[in-house]
């Protein structure tokens, strides 16, 4: 996984020159799916705060999304093999998405204090 070190995001998968339908799969799998925090209280507190975002902003839902769980290649490193990618997908939803990311930008901006 690549880091710019001038910016806040990580490059997962670099394909300078794409791939073709044919050169892509997917593992679809439970293993890849969001795993709940072992605090129950966490967990609580996500629901809560989703359920006061969704008072105040009635466009707001919650749905199944696509979790990236990782991928393999396995024609990397100079291999004779034709250029493949695998991702290995999961399921998470918009809400736990949503509100995990807020708070890591908070505990972020707290080690900035």
């Amino acid at each position: 996984m690549e880091q710019h070190a001038d910016s806040a995001y990580k490059l997962l998968l670099s394909c300078p020159h794409g791939f073709s339908p044919s050169q892509v799969s997917v593992v679809f799998d439970g293993s890849y799916d969001r795993v709940p925090p072992p605090d129950t209280n966490l967990e609580n507190s996500i629901s809560e705060i989703w359920d006061s975002r969704v008072q105040n902003n009635k466009s707001l839902f919650n749905g199944q999304k696509f979790r990236y769980g990782g991928h393999i290649m396995p024609g990397e490193g100079g291999s004779s093999v034709e250029s493949h990618v695998c991702l290995h997908l999961g399921l998470t939803d918009y809400r736990f998405l949503s509100l995990s990311l807020h708070l890591r930008c908070c505990v972020d901006n707290l080690l900035y204090i």
